[in-house]
């Protein structure tokens, strides 16, 4: 094969994957970044490099998501690596890490000598758990714990916080929701839950792009009829928790599609009459993250 000029090649892929992925995957096969190969167009791939970059080329023809044609995304500043077996990481659930960490470092401003645990369900990749580690290690007072039912998934959640130095803060566990770690939860004097567990409904995943309802795994999406199956299990498993501990302060944080909003509240509100709830927007103006607390500080 002959050699080909940055722009040759992206001529013969014009119209059929955009440009932005076009550079990024051309940056992923010859190793020179996106910008040199932006700055650069008469520069020669070799035959290794063009080969390889058709290949990546060839799969995003096909729908499959840039991050898992590179096997790794950014979030939080940090890098991750994610496989078929766990969502890619999305910039909407930064919103979510931000949000426990205001209410992990105003926690330990009240209650700066408890026992306390902060808890992701469903960690897939790792990354909200792992973006909490390394951001609160400072505060002793926390132990990070994180589950999945997929051990596929731990196994990557594990991978990515040996990356990010975080291994030894971090306890994993497999199993559904809280089971694994009730006893964790029951020994802490404070518990903060994050959650971006599945939240599509039928309708919202049927009509859900390619990359995506191809690709991305069909559980860690789909959440029944109405998108809150996943939800309403894990209310109910704080409520036992709550109605064993009643004082005991319990935070959850969870990420939703943004029409769930109102009938989130109601399930909250005929899980936990007295509990204190918020919703914050994201960055264009759509309900996504819902919280709650229950017990006293």
């Amino acid at each position: 094969m002959p050699r080909e000029t940055v722009d040759q090649i992206r001529i013969s892929y014009q119209g059929k994957i955009a440009i932005e992925d076009f550079f990024l995957l051309l940056s992923h096969a010859t190793l020179k970044s996106k910008e040199f190969l932006l700055a650069h167009p008469e520069y020669e791939i070799g035959a290794h490099h063009s080969r390889k970059a058709r290949s990546l080329f060839e799969r995003r023809k096909k729908h499959e998501p840039i991050a898992y044609i590179r096997g790794e995304k950014e979030f939080f500043s940090l890098p991750f690596m994610v496989t078929g077996s766990t969502l890619i990481p999305r910039p909407e659930t930064e919103l979510l890490v931000e949000e426990v960490i205001r209410h992990a470092t105003s926690s330990a401003q009240l209650l700066p000598r408890k026992k306390s645990i902060i808890l992701d369900v469903g960690t897939g990749s790792g990354a909200i758990i792992i973006s909490l580690a390394r951001t609160l290690r400072h505060l002793s007072l926390y132990e990070f714990h994180a589950t999945d039912i997929s051990q596929a998934a731990i196994d990557v959640a594990k991978r990515n916080a040996k990356r990010n130095s975080v291994e030894t803060l971090i306890h994993f566990h497999k199993g559904s929701l809280l089971d694994p770690v009730e006893d964790h939860i029951n020994r802490a004097d404070f518990a903060i839950f994050a959650a971006n567990l599945p939240y599509l409904s039928e309708a919202l995943y049927e009509a859900s792009a390619d990359d995506v309802r191809l690709y991305e795994p069909k559980e860690a999406l789909l959440s029944g009829r109405d998108g809150l199956d996943h939800y309403r299990l894990l209310f109910r498993h704080i409520k036992k928790i709550h109605a064993s501990f009643p004082k005991k302060p319990l935070c959850c944080i969870v990420e939703i599609s943004p029409e769930q909003h109102e009938s989130l509240e109601m399930v909250c509100r005929e899980t936990f009459p007295d509990a204190t709830s918020a919703t914050l927007r994201d960055l264009s103006g759509r309900n996504r993250i819902f919280s709650f607390t229950a017990g006293q500080k």
